[in-house]
Formats: structure tokens, sequence, C-alpha cells
């Protein structure tokens, strides 16, 4: 008899155990959601600023000399939730040796940061939402830049590609460096608005 008592004892504790486990299945401790909120902290916290990803990659000297001769610093390092379309070594080097000494001229400095706003758009979209939704519409992504002239997103050959308002085309050869204020996707050339587009200053 007391056998079957122990036996039946056993077997309800064993029924309660299951029950108090199963009770909450999806459902974190306060331990489990401390640790993935640090973690997500801590993701947050390790992605530089837009302006430190341009800076510590070579790739975009040549751009950055471009911003500093602009005094377009404090812009770059101002912005938030935006993309930079920002010119690689190869994009600059696609320019005239006379296109980039103009755009140099003291005179043209004003002319420079219309250039340099142009390749900047509010939002953040990395390239596989890019290609979903050219591909979903069927026709080029327009997106409406900061200096506030248009450029245009499309797939050419496989490749992800930005046209601007002299129906120049260049390859987005280097996406979806994430900042913690946004994303630069790297681009093989310099992107122009048309001359008589409002002048940023």
């Amino acid at each position: 008899m007391k056998k079957i008592i122990q036996v039946v004892l056993v077997t309800f504790l064993i029924v309660q155990s299951c029950k108090n486990e199963s009770k909450y299945p999806n459902e974190l401790s306060d331990s489990d959601q401390t640790q993935a909120e640090m973690k997500e902290q801590a993701l947050t916290t390790t992605l530089r600023p837009i302006y430190e990803v341009l800076e510590q990659d070579p790739e975009y000297n040549n751009f950055l000399k471009l911003v500093n001769i602009a005094d377009y610093f404090d812009q770059i390092k101002a912005l938030d939730n935006v993309m930079v379309f920002a010119p690689t070594a190869a994009g600059i080097d696609k320019l005239t040796d006379t296109e980039y000494a103009d755009l140099k001229l003291p005179q043209n400095m004003q002319r420079l940061r219309n250039v340099l706003s142009y390749h900047i758009v509010e939002g953040e979209i990395n390239s596989a939402s890019i290609i979903s939704t050219i591909k979903a519409s069927g026709e080029p992504m327009r997106l409406k830049t900061i200096q506030g002239a248009n450029i245009s997103l499309n797939i050419d050959d496989n490749q992800l590609t930005i046209t601007d308002e002299f129906t120049n085309t260049y390859i987005i050869s280097d996406p979806d460096q994430k900042g913690s204020n946004g994303v630069v996707h790297g681009i093989d050339g310099v992107l122009v608005p048309q001359p008589d587009d409002k002048i940023i200053k």
C-alpha cells in the first residue's frame, strides 16, 4: 500500500512540474530579457557614426577631401537616419582633372556643397530591400536627396546601379556599410545634379 501511495505521489509531482514548465513556454525570464537587451544595446554602441565609417576606410579618402574643402564636416557629422552614396577612390578618379580642380576652387564651394548633398538621402534602406522593391515594381526606385533633386536606383546586369540627373549611371560597388546613424553605399562615380538646382548653403 505504501508503494502505491509513493507511486501516486511521484506521478502527481511530475505532472505538476510539467504543467509549470509548459505554462509559459515562450516567456523569457527576467535574466534572459536583461541579457537580450544588453546584447542589443552592445550592438548599437559598437556601430560607428557614418563619418567614422568613411574616415576609417581608405576608399573614401578623396571623398572626404572634398568634404573638407567644402567645409561640410559638421553637416556630415550631424546626419541621422540617412543613406550616403559615397564615391569610392575609383569613383573620384572618373572625374577629369579639370572637373576635379574646378570643384576645389574657392569660388565653387557652394557648388561643391550642392554636389555633396546630392549624395545623401533621408532614410535607411539596405541593398537587399532596394533590389526586392525594384523587382516587385518592375521600375527604377526614385529617391529625393537632401539637396532636393532626385536620383534613380536600378538593376543592370544583376548589379545595383545609381543614376544622376545627367543620366550618368554608376555601380553601387560597396553597399551596406552600416553606421549608428545611417548606412553608406559606396559607388564608383560622382553624382552631379543639374546646375540650376538649388544651392545648399
